[in-house]
Parts: C-alpha cells; sequence; structure tokens
C-alpha cells in the first residue's frame, strides 16, 4: 500500500534493466540493439525474481508474451515486457520482505480473477488482461506454445472517465 507504482495490488515480480544485465557476449546478433534489449529484460526478469522474491528463473526460459507502456499522464511511467515461463518447483519458498513484498500466494489465474471479481484483491491493468489472457489456455504446456515467436502484443493503457 505504501509503494509508490501500484501499492496493495497484487502483481507480478518486476523493476528496470540495469546496465550489468546486458551482456556482450550472449548468443545472438550483437549488432541487434533490439535483441540486446529483449535479452536484458529477460535477465533483469530473472535478476528482479530473485531479488523480489528469492525465487530463481532461468532467463532463457522466459518467453515473451506482452509489452505494457502506461498513459501519458501517469506521473511512473515504465515500459514493461512480460515473459512466461515453465512452473518453479512446487517445493520454492518465496522470501517476504516486507518492502516491496508484503505477501504472496501462488494462485492459478481463474482463482485471481475470482477474488477480484470478488473484490478481495485489486489488480493493475496489465496484470488483470494477462492473467484474462491466460485463461484462454488449459495447461503451462499450451500457455508456452501460445507464446508468439515473432512480434508481440503491445498495450498502452489510457485514463478513461466514467
Amino acid at each position: 500500500r505504501d509503494l509508490s507504482f501500484a501499492g496493495g495490488m497484487w502483481v507480478f515480480p518486476g523493476g528496470r534493466i540495469d546496465d550489468t544485465d546486458f551482456d556482450p557476449e550472449a548468443p545472438g546478433n550483437p549488432d541487434d540493439a533490439d535483441e540486446a534489449v529483449e535479452n536484458a529484460a529477460r535477465r533483469a526478469a530473472a535478476r528482479e525474481a530473485i531479488e523480489e522474491s528469492g525465487v530463481e528463473v532461468d532467463p532463457t526460459a522466459l518467453r515473451r508474451w506482452s509489452h505494457w507502456t502506461p498513459p501519458p499522464l501517469q506521473d511512473k511511467r515504465f515500459s514493461t515486457a512480460f515473459f512466461v515461463a515453465p512452473a518453479v518447483a512446487a517445493d520454492v519458498r518465496v522470501t517476504i520482505d516486507d518492502g516491496e513484498i508484503r505477501a504472496h500466494r501462488w494462485a492459478r489465474p481463474d482463482e485471481v480473477i475470482r477474488r477480484r471479481d470478488a473484490g478481495e484483491v485489486a489488480l493493475a491493468p496489465p496484470t488483470f488482461i494477462t492473467l484474462t489472457q491466460l485463461l484462454r489456455h488449459d495447461s503451462v504446456a499450451r500457455i508456452l506454445d501460445a507464446a508468439p515467436t515473432g512480434p508481440i502484443e503491445h498495450f498502452s493503457t489510457r485514463v478513461a472517465l466514467r
């Protein structure tokens, strides 16, 4: 609740790409800036998962899912890549630091959406849309098969008055 961005909402671990996430020795075309940023984003996602939750994720197992940018009027703006990956071991221990993470729960997308609809949890729009997309698939294998191999879906949230 005290965070300056998405405080009190249930979100996926995240953060920013640091200079150390760029690896000039990474496989691929070193002259392809987009590929370098994507590889750095994978390493950043894995690093942030460890830093925020203690959960180790293999960056090479991450598959692109979507890309989000908030509306221009937002005070804090992020260019956010969402990835999917095979589940980590069932007995993995998540670290609660009472800083960025106050609680955690392993849950299926349908359970989180049900809890949101019941008013039990708040979800940021990217989290809600991503979970809704994942609901279209009945297994992790099908989600991974559905992950784009080419251009990914780009979302730009907008503010609307009702």
